[in-house]
């Protein structure tokens, strides 16, 4: 039997990742437009059950393991998914801009092991925000959708692998203009390893970035921060900073809100209530809420809630997928041979596909070049290999 300690340890590792909510090839330039744009969404190593505190906190520790075990081989995968965004394009100078960002940042584990151990927040981690957010570099981005391994589930007696896969949009000259602004601006703020934490932490709310469920709408900050106004945070997620860049070009939707957007409200029972008299926060251990009965749901009578409003990347993977399913099913133009689970194809979105047939394509291809490790006799080999990712295109 593992001892207390041990299950310390290991949900410590598993926490490190938890908030996160985390190639060569370059896409065919879109249409009259003159440049595009891919937001890439990753599935997480194992499914993750938001059912319950508890079966979250589980399958976050599942999907941490598997994701540590593939990254022997040179896999890239996450334990909650990742996005990552690809822009190709002129801006209103000529200039041609490109570049590949996703969102990152909680690198400090002492902080995650003091906030569960020692201060014992529980889930009151799903609402705190990092000073120590940052862009990950072009290349770490271009990898986490080049190799990602992409995790096996079944469709019906077929095994099937959920691989990165995209939405396309064109980019004309006045948005490729802010959209380079507003990664430079990100890039300039991105935590500076080279930097005691505490140190950077105090260079304020002007300079650094912030990571987290909290800011979820990164756009609309920077569009502040750019007004002249002082104060504002600027940072996300990593999906609401994917998905900001579809704000930015004004093709996000309510759709798209609905299809991607997961909410609902967590007990301050889990996050530690006030005390009315000293008005400090209970402690929730998060051994209560593996074993305990406070983890078996998110909700308890007679207790305050907190409202939380994320963009799941499995959400967003299953809204591609059923797209390409529906559309399979409904005989698009392009879709016979696509690869799409049949359960992904919903009500909702199998409506959703056939109102906005013709502004679609359903199965564009990325080739893309990734580094994949084989065992030969008894060692391991580097070797380079093309790899295909699918996705929709929005005409």
């Amino acid at each position: 039997m593992m001892s207390s300690t041990g299950w310390k340890t290991r949900f410590v590792l598993a926490s490190a990742v938890f908030l996160l909510g985390m190639t060569t090839g370059i896409p065919t330039q879109a249409g009259d437009a003159g440049g595009s744009l891919h937001l890439f969404v990753n599935p997480s190593a194992k499914r993750i059950d938001w059912g319950t505190p508890r079966s979250l906190l589980w399958s976050t520790i599942k999907s941490t393991v598997a994701s540590q075990a593939g990254a022997a081989t040179g896999a890239r995968e996450t334990a909650l998914g990742h996005v990552v965004v690809h822009f190709d394009c002129r801006d209103l100078d000529g200039k041609q801009r490109s570049g590949w960002v996703g969102m990152s940042g909680q690198n400090d584990s002492d902080v995650d092991k003091r906030d569960l151990l020692d201060n014992q927040i529980g889930m009151k981690l799903l609402f705190k925000l990092y000073s120590d957010g940052e862009l990950v570099s072009d290349q770490v981005s271009r990898d986490q959708v080049a190799t990602n391994p992409g995790r096996l589930e079944w469709d019906g007696w077929v095994p099937r692998k959920m691989h990165s896969k995209f939405l396309r949009f064109e980019v004309n000259p006045d948005q490729c203009s802010e959209i380079w602004d507003y990664v430079s601006t990100y890039r300039e703020r991105s935590y500076d390893h080279s930097m005691p934490l505490d140190q950077w932490r105090k260079l304020g709310p002007d300079r650094i970035l912030y990571y987290g469920f909290p800011i979820r709408e990164p756009i609309e900050n920077f569009r502040r921060v750019r007004a002249g106004e002082k104060g504002v945070r600027l940072g996300g997620g990593c999906t609401a900073y994917g998905v900001s860049f579809l704000k930015l070009l004004g093709v996000h939707s309510e759709d798209f809100e609905q299809f991607f957007a997961r909410r609902f409200s967590v007990s301050e029972a889990l996050i530690g209530k006030k005390d009315p008299a000293t008005g400090e926060r209970q402690k929730v251990s998060v051994f209560d809420i593996l074993f305990g009965r406070v983890g078996s749901k998110w909700n308890h009578a007679g207790i305050a809630d907190r409202p939380l409003d994320i963009y799941d990347p499995q959400l967003m993977w299953d809204f591609i997928d059923g797209v390409q399913s529906c559309a399979r099913k409904l005989g698009l133009e392009g879709a016979a041979g696509v690869k799409a689970y049949r359960k992904t194809c919903t009500p909702e979105i199998l409506e959703w596909t056939r109102a906005h047939a013709s502004s679609i394509a359903p199965n564009e291809e990325l080739v893309l070049s990734a580094k994949v490790a084989e065992e030969r006799n008894g060692r391991t080999v580097w070797r380079n290999e093309k790899v295909v990712r699918h996705g929709v295109a929005f005409r």
